[in-house]
């Protein structure tokens, strides 16, 4: 046999056709032939099918020749291995090594095969058997370019879905790893690191499909021990693995696999790319809950030009995600936005949305956007779309009966025509309070101005008069529109507001 797995291995390294490999098989197991008893193949020929129906048929879907010969022949090639065996310890592993760097997925099988047969599954001498059972089979299951993988809790979930799509597809296309429900993600991204090195190195890429947890924790940890393309997939089911192992048998392409499985619903998610995204991001995280982030969201996709992704997570993860990913993983992400400070030793900008109201915090994401690709025209429509909605946050619950959405829009303006006049830029602070205090005057007025109250203002200043002058036209629309008038102590207090920026 010593003579025989050299044969082989020399037949492997000079990358001759497994057929050859097996014709050197068989040549050596039928010398045996004449003094085999028919009955005791015919029993070794039962242990065969019992332990292929269990793993190879059952779990892979390989579906081996029916025919007498091929079993036949498999049967003499596992009588002369049985009684060749040796128990010494430290055996030469050539061999092995030989059938792994030509056919590193079809060894994976036939070792799971020799785990159902043999009483020692790791023998070298067993591998011979590898060439009569598989040799029809090798360069099917080789040219599976990806390596899938399904992850699952429970004791057969994953398999189960295993055995459907591979039988269904008709080839190997995803092995299983069924996980206990305290099992963590470090001891998953170690099994999935011991199977990646019993497959093939250049594969193009890995595809997970898991059940539940931390996408983004699970695309981490595996990342770290695989340089190949990943993408994993949550919420695993039965329709998805199927779909996306069809992509796998034509050989797709990793991206058109990635984009089709975003497909799935809304429950589930993919990530198949280093990071929170692979386009420029933006993160934004509130302490006061994921609404107030979405809001800003919205707002940051109405009015900027599309390039950046605004990406919005809760404030505890976001530390979490900081905290356990290094600075390659943010390398897209532009920058954060916050409502609470946050503290890390990465390369990354923190903004706190309510810096932003002020003159250096506008003035910071102004650069950082503009640094990004944006004008600065969308990023005046953005501070806008930001004060009115903090505006309507700050007076809605102080508003009698009017609507804010209609008050806001009508302060704005009424902003808008003291700084074109003045030719003035106030800050976003600035104009929260104007906003704030407008929007009440407003409603006071439509109070008050009904009982004929207010008192008489006389300017100190011709600085004074004109604005008095200025405010009167001002107001006019307001005026108009609600059928009140500004009393002349309103503008007094609009004045000592502006005083200081005029």
């Amino acid at each position: 046999m010593t003579a025989l797995k050299a044969k082989l291995s020399q037949s492997l390294a000079a990358n001759e056709s497994v057929t050859e490999q097996s014709l050197l098989v068989r040549k050596a197991v039928k010398t045996i032939e004449p003094v085999v008893e028919p009955q005791l193949v015919v029993t070794i020929q039962s242990r065969l099918k019992k332990a292929y129906q269990a793993t190879l048929a059952s779990r892979y879907g390989i579906k081996l020749p029916e025919d007498d010969d091929f079993w036949y022949v498999c049967a003499l090639t596992l009588l002369v291995i049985e009684l060749s065996q040796s128990n010494a310890p430290g055996q030469d592993q050539t061999l092995t090594k030989a059938i792994h760097k030509r056919f590193p997925r079809s060894l994976y099988l036939f070792q799971q095969f020799s785990a159902a047969l043999f009483e020692q599954p790791d023998q070298e001498l067993n591998n011979l058997l590898f060439f009569p059972l598989l040799a029809t089979w090798v360069d099917k299951i080789e040219g599976i370019q990806f390596n899938g993988i399904l992850l699952a809790h429970g004791q057969s979930t994953a398999a189960s879905i295993q055995g459907v799509v591979n039988n269904l597809c008709g080839n190997y296309l995803f092995s299983a790893l069924d996980m206990s429900v305290d099992v963590s993600v470090k001891d998953i991204s170690r099994q999935v690191q011991q199977y990646l090195a019993s497959q093939s190195a250049s594969a193009k890429g890995t595809i997970v499909l898991f059940d539940m947890g931390s996408l983004r924790q699970m695309f981490t940890e595996i990342r770290d021990v695989s340089d190949q393309e990943l993408m994993v997939v949550n919420n695993l089911t039965t329709a998805m693995a199927l779909d996306i192992g069809l992509r796998i048998q034509r050989n797709d392409s990793f991206e058109s696999i990635a984009k089709a499985s975003l497909k799935f619903g809304e429950t589930t998610d993919t990530q198949y790319y280093e990071g929170l995204s692979n386009q420029k991001n933006v993160i934004v995280s509130c302490m006061s809950g994921v609404g107030l982030s979405e809001e800003i969201k919205k707002m940051m996709t109405a009015t900027l030009s599309g390039k950046l992704e605004i990406t919005t997570e809760d404030y505890k993860d976001l530390n979490m995600i900081l905290e356990n990913n290094d600075q390659r993983f943010f390398n897209n992400t532009q920058f954060v936005i916050t409502t609470t400070d946050i503290k890390s030793d990465l390369n990354i900008d923190v903004i706190n949305i309510y810096d932003i109201m002020e003159k250096p915090g506008y003035q910071c994401l102004e650069h950082l956007l503009m640094a990004a690709g944006e004008s600065k025209k969308s990023v005046k429509n953005l501070m806008d779309q930001m004060l009115r909605f903090f505006s309507i946050e700050g007076v809605k619950d102080r508003l009698q009966f009017m609507n804010p959405d209609i008050v806001i829009g009508e302060v704005q303006k009424i902003t808008d025509r003291y700084q074109d006049y003045y030719g003035i830029e106030l800050d976003g602070k600035i104009k929260l309070n104007l906003y704030m205090h407008l929007s009440l005057m407003i409603e006071r007025m439509i109070l008050t101005s009904r009982t004929g109250q207010g008192a008489a203002y006389q300017p100190q200043s011709d600085k004074e008069r004109e604005f008095y002058s200025v405010s009167r036209s001002i107001f006019k629309g307001v005026e108009m529109k609600y059928n009140i008038k500004i009393e002349d102590y309103e503008i007094s207090l609009m004045y000592q507001l502006l005083k200081p920026y005029i």
